[in-house]
């Protein structure tokens, strides 16, 4: 038999199982406080959206309570308007009854007055006297078909004395029937006076009605004109306009005069560089023209103008041409100490090619020798206060300037004069420095184009503009710079 060994030591008990750690409880205590909140949330939020829906359904129902009593009011409006008009209507046409009963011959009485007097007594308390003895009433002639009439007419107050009674007369005392007979043909007459004198109160209440009514017709007339003015602007677009011209012979110096500004001051060497546009509003143009508009009465329906100013110079044919092209109607202006120019005849041409309607702004007549300005004056009047040379220096002038625009085919004619404006070039002498002539070429080229174009600057739906320069812009980036001529 082996020898035992040394016995083998029993392996130690293990500790217990442990159960989850205390992050793990943790975590799930955190999860289950955020479900809570979580539907907590959810709670409150079902709760608001019900309350909103509550607040929705009582603003609705009192919006169409609301609107019920305002249709009520409406139709318990429309219910007295209409019988405010019946009754009118009714009181019209008694009226008109009681005037052809007195046009005919009866004897109507003031039953209005009647009435008040008697309602009157009847308001006022009166002490208790002997009862007077009865008295025969005067018997009213009434049209018995219409027994509504005696309720209404406007009357003047004036009541026909009634007729004797023929039983009160013995047959055999004719004394007392010629004192009747008296009577009777002096009442007829006062009667016949009564007559004719509610027959004139009443053709002056209606010549008075009439007049209303013409008053009121006129005022409406009025409101209707002003509404189709307003209308006449709202349809037009503000026309383009196009100022060209021989270098230095004032353009920009008379957009300057017109705005109250120097740009051209600014110019390198006075000699504009780019295109530039100037809009000038209704307003504007409304206080440039109100002392010669006194005299002329015009219009004016559109809602402003834009005018661009293009480069005279002989290096920016290109962008005359640009300008040419996109305006409605242009200014030439010459200056009319050195008449037509080398620039002005391309203009001309380029007016021309492009079928651009134009008028002619005869510039600086200011330099004329012994000229007496006057500022901001209308040109026909501030000729006539000039000296007789100084008038004849000015059609020797105008004359050459006639002849040359001759020789490229114009006729022309100065604007008050021109009876053929679409034939005919209009003239208007302007100066840039005292302002005299401008107010006249705003007026003349808004009227023209009011007059010949309106077709032209109406509003269309189709787009189409101008591109006038691509440059950039410190911030933006490139920009373009353009004019919109149609669409919106």
């Amino acid at each position: 038999m082996p020898p035992k060994g040394p016995k083998a030591a029993a392996p130690k008990a293990g500790p217990g199982r442990k159960g989850p750690p205390a992050a793990m409880i943790a975590k799930l205590k955190q999860h289950m406080e955020k479900q809570k909140e979580e539907e907590e949330r959810l709670r409150r939020e079902q709760e608001e959206e019900e309350r909103r829906l509550r607040e929705e359904e009582r603003l609705a129902e009192e919006q169409r309570k609301f609107e019920e009593e305002e249709r009520a009011r409406e139709r318990q409006r429309r219910k007295e308007e209409e019988r405010m008009a019946r009754k009118e209507g009714t009181k019209d046409s008694r009226n008109d009854v009681l005037q052809r009963m007195a046009a005919a011959g009866f004897i109507v009485p003031d039953v209005e007055r009647i009435r008040e007097e008697q309602k009157r007594e009847q308001e006022v308390p009166r002490p208790k006297q002997p009862r007077p003895k009865q008295v025969h009433k005067p018997q009213v002639v009434q049209e018995t078909k219409e027994p509504e009439d005696e309720s209404s007419d406007e009357d003047d107050g004036l009541v026909t004395e009634p007729s004797d009674s023929e039983e009160e007369i013995d047959e055999d005392d004719w004394e007392a029937i010629m004192d009747r007979d008296d009577r009777r043909e002096k009442r007829r007459a006062k009667n016949e006076a009564i007559r004719q004198q509610r027959i004139e109160a009443q053709r002056q209440r209606q010549e008075k009605r009439e007049e209303k009514k013409k008053a009121l017709a006129d005022a409406a007339a009025a409101e209707r004109a002003k509404e189709h003015v307003l209308e006449s602007v709202s349809k037009l677009r503000s026309p383009i306009c196009c100022v060209l011209g021989h270098v230095d012979t004032g353009k920009t110096s008379l957009l300057d005069r017109i705005r109250a500004t120097n740009v051209q001051g600014g110019e390198a060497g006075g000699i504009t560089q780019q295109i530039g546009a100037t809009f000038f509003p209704r307003e504007s143009l409304f206080e440039a023209t109100q002392e010669l508009n006194k005299k002329y009465k015009h219009e004016l329906n559109v809602p402003g103008l834009l005018v661009i100013d293009t480069p005279g110079h002989e290096s920016f044919t290109n962008l005359r041409s640009r300008g040419s092209s996109l305006c409605d109607i242009a200014i030439l202006v010459i200056d009319i100490m050195h008449g037509l120019e080398p620039q002005t005849r391309e203009s001309i041409r380029l007016l021309r090619e492009r079928r651009c309607p134009f008028i002619i702004a005869l510039n600086k007549v200011d330099r004329l020798y012994d000229w007496e300005a006057h500022k901001d004056m209308d040109i026909e009047r501030t000729l006539s206060m000039q000296k007789d040379h100084v008038r004849g220096e000015f059609d020797t002038r105008l004359t050459q300037v006639k002849q040359e625009l001759l020789q490229e085919g114009l006729n022309s004619e100065l604007y008050y004069r021109n009876t053929e404006v679409r034939k005919v070039v209009s003239i208007v002498p302007t100066s840039a420095k005292t302002g005299e002539g401008i107010s006249d070429l705003i007026l003349l080229e808004v009227q023209l184009v009011q007059q010949f174009m309106e077709g032209k600057v109406t509003y269309k739906d189709d787009l189409q503009c101008t591109i006038l320069e691509v440059k950039p812009t410190t911030g933006y980036g490139i920009t373009v710079d353009a004019i919109s001529q149609r669409g919106l």
